[in-house]
């Protein structure tokens, strides 16, 4: 297995990959992102993108970064991950972007994701800060026509 940051000039030869992996995660933020924009943020450099390959060098996965420059202090925040066969390339995943992170002067990793993140992610000494909640308001709306109806 291998990580690889990918820079701007070769992405017109993985985004087909990258599109498939990524649309799950994507999906995940209800509206929040789409490809399109990611691919914006990524060309203007403001995100970062990874891809997991097999030993054939087939894609099995995909990853969008950001680097958070907080008031004191920065964070790596991993966005939008996809991918199979996760149990091959995790560990090398997370000791990459460990690596780039101090590389980067960061203080650490950060990510927001389903709740099942929580007890994957602990095994490698990562803690669960806080829990993301939110609440759509189209949806409620939606909900309110279909029974006013």
């Amino acid at each position: 297995m291998r990580v690889s940051y990918i820079p701007p000039e070769a992405f017109d030869i993985v985004a087909p990959d990258v599109e498939r992996h990524l649309a799950k995660s994507i999906k995940m933020a209800h509206g929040r992102e789409n490809m399109e924009s990611i691919w914006q943020l990524l060309l203007t450099g403001e995100r970062q993108l990874w891809m997991f390959f097999d030993d054939d060098n087939s894609p099995e996965g995909a990853l969008v970064t950001r680097i958070e420059n907080y008031p004191l202090k920065k964070m790596l925040n991993l966005m939008f991950i996809g991918g199979t066969n996760i149990e091959a390339w995790h560990e090398e995943l997370l000791n990459t972007l460990e690596s780039y992170a101090k590389e980067y002067g960061c203080s650490g990793l950060e990510t927001t994701g389903r709740v099942g993140w929580k007890k994957f992610l602990s095994k490698y000494g990562w803690n669960a800060s806080y829990l993301v909640c939110e609440k759509n308001f189209k949806a409620i709306e939606e909900e309110e026509n279909k029974d006013a109806a």
